[in-house]
């Protein structure tokens, strides 16, 4: 009965675990989704120098790349 006792406690244990890094996990992904909605409201945004070389083609690829992650 004790052995099962001890089991008992180590899965309750690993479970307990493996909640709080995948709450981790969770947390991580949602900070780097709200870094990336940052990031395309910025590019959105008319906050850069109108005659900057290239502004649009590059403001462009970096919406295509946000988009793909």
């Amino acid at each position: 009965m004790e052995k099962e006792h001890i089991r008992t406690n180590q899965k309750n244990k690993k479970v307990k675990e493996l909640h709080w890094k995948t709450q981790q996990w969770k947390f991580h992904f949602q900070s780097m989704d709200d870094e990336l909605i940052l990031a395309d409201r910025l590019l959105d945004n008319q906050i850069f120098r109108p005659k900057t070389r290239n502004l649009f083609e590059r403001k462009q690829e970096y919406k295509i790349r946000i988009k793909k992650i």
